[in-house]
């Protein structure tokens, strides 16, 4: 079974959802950043707002990535998809 839990990322239209090892950023209400390895950070490719760009920069500074993987938005949906149906 996942263990999941919501974490503010100071902001209320930006959250963190934790799926066992994996750490999802939701910037209203849509998965556009995660990370399983503290100095990984998968984001979306897809363009989104100059709001949404601050909450990614926030949570890619908060785990220390300098160098991002670049992933379609279908995988980040995939990904919070597969874990929470376990």
């Amino acid at each position: 079974m996942s263990r999941y839990r919501f974490c503010r990322l100071g902001n209320q239209n930006a959250l963190v959802l934790i799926v066992g090892d994996w750490q999802v950023l939701y910037s209203y209400n849509t998965p556009v950043a995660a990370t399983k390895h503290r100095h990984t950070v998968f984001i979306t490719k897809k363009f989104y707002t100059r709001t949404t760009n601050r909450h990614i920069k926030a949570f890619q500074e908060e785990h220390s990535c300098t160098d991002p993987k670049y992933v379609l938005q279908s995988w980040l949906d995939d990904l919070v998809e597969v874990r929470i149906s376990r």
